[in-house]
């Protein structure tokens, strides 16, 4: 349940902390006019643009660059989840629930902690033409409407041994680990124009480091002190890996070699490499017995959302909703 509970309150927080609030109908001061009213709750026109711009924004960010069709689509989604949000947060309202100050100075404390200092902080507000005392407000909201869910909508949820492993074998796919190897390497760049005499001098480099390790040197230190690759500060350390992640040259020679073993150079399209493999795990599948804990997690998720969803179509049609198309 915490955990459950946990990241719905984080859903819910980040939902809510870009959203102006509401007002009551009759306190609305805004010019535009409504995009609808929740309970006598407004909606502005000015609150759904906004909201529907940084959808949209996300979506791009993802590599979705929305088409204009898609557009009134994405303006009802956005619209829909703004009235559920308000609803939810009347119903927390209704239920009594109080948040208190010291609660809400430690979720701002937390999101200031996202950012470096505080001027960075105050300028990220400015940007999106928020206030602290804004926030606060959005953070109230969040908080509320987290107890809500956690105290009256949420019930214990119970995922049976039976449900657990009927997930796991209906999903075999899902729990199937690929060979994989751990290795590091060395880099010595070349650009993808170079000239003969440049991939001279760049291979006549990689064969002297290739000599100290082969001497016995130690090759993280080496990696530290040679290579041209980002992971130089580590040691040259890739981690671990599956085919198809790294460039043909370099995992057709990292798949074959032994764990400790040393490659010959290895050319490809960033230079010439050193590798050597410190671990090789070979193809395999995760038992059901590791799995189930987080199985189980999955499921009450599942069963969580679906009572969620239950509630809110519950509020709604309780609830006087005007929507201005």
């Amino acid at each position: 349940m915490k955990t459950i509970m946990k990241c719905f309150a984080s859903f819910i927080m980040f939902s809510l902390l870009m959203i102006p609030a509401p007002g009551r109908a009759q306190d609305q001061q805004a010019p535009n006019d409504p995009a609808a009213v929740v309970n006598e709750s407004v909606i502005t026109q000015e609150a759904l643009a906004f909201e529907t711009q940084r959808a949209i924004e996300q979506l791009a960010r993802r590599g979705q660059v929305p088409s204009e069709e898609m557009m009134p689509q994405i303006r009802e989604d956005v619209l829909n989840r703004m009235i559920e949000e308000e609803l939810l947060y009347q119903a927390s309202q209704a239920a009594g629930i109080k948040v208190p100050d010291s609660r809400v100075e430690k979720e701002l404390a937390s999101i200031k902690e996202r950012f470096p200092s505080d001027k960075e902080f105050q300028e990220a507000l400015a940007g999106i033409g928020m206030s602290e005392d804004d926030l606060k407000r959005k953070i109230t909201r969040g908080v509320a409407i987290e107890e809500l869910i956690k105290n009256d909508v949420v019930q214990e949820i119970e995922v049976s041994d039976e449900e657990s492993r009927s997930f796991y074998e209906q999903n075999a796919s899902m729990f199937e680990k690929p060979e994989q190897v751990k290795a590091r390497h060395i880099l010595i760049k070349t650009v993808e124009d170079a000239t003969a005499e440049q991939k001279t001098e760049a291979r006549k480099r990689i064969d002297d480091v290739r000599q100290k390790v082969v001497d016995g040197g130690d090759f993280a230190a080496l990696a530290q002190e040679y290579s041209e690759g980002p992971s130089s500060a580590r040691g040259g350390d890739l981690g671990y890996f599956s085919r198809g992640q790294m460039v043909k040259p370099f995992e057709d020679v990292a798949f074959v070699l032994e764990k400790g073993e040393i490659s010959e150079v290895v050319e490809t399209q960033f230079g010439y490499h050193i590798i050597e493999v410190t671990d090789h795990q070979a193809a395999s599948v995760v038992a059901y017995e590791t799995a189930q804990a987080q199985i189980v997690e999955r499921l009450k998720a599942e069963k969580s959302r679906s009572q969620i969803r239950a509630y809110i179509e519950t509020l709604r049609g309780k609830a006087d909703i005007k929507i201005n198309s």
